[in-house]
């Protein structure tokens, strides 16, 4: 008898597609809209991409540094005067 595993990792291909196009999704949204929300919401994926991609150092350096991009414009460069 076999046992059938109802968990996904996120080590599957389609679950990191999706959380990657749902993260620049949400950062595009935050970009281009007043709602600069979405830009803070996003982090938690790219984050998610970090922990996933660590191998990776020149990837985790560019997702820190859009980390720190939508922590500032989603704070004070998003302001109008």
């Amino acid at each position: 008898m076999d046992i059938i595993m109802l968990s996904a990792t996120l080590a599957e291909p389609l679950n990191i597609l999706t959380v990657g196009l749902i993260t620049i999704s949400a950062g595009l949204l935050g970009l281009l809209s007043k709602y600069k929300i979405f830009l803070l919401l996003s982090i938690g994926g790219y984050v998610t991409l970090i922990v996933q991609f660590q191998d990776y150092p020149a990837l985790v350096i560019a997702l820190i540094g859009v980390i720190i991009f939508n922590m500032w414009y989603a704070t004070v460069g998003g302001v109008t005067k």
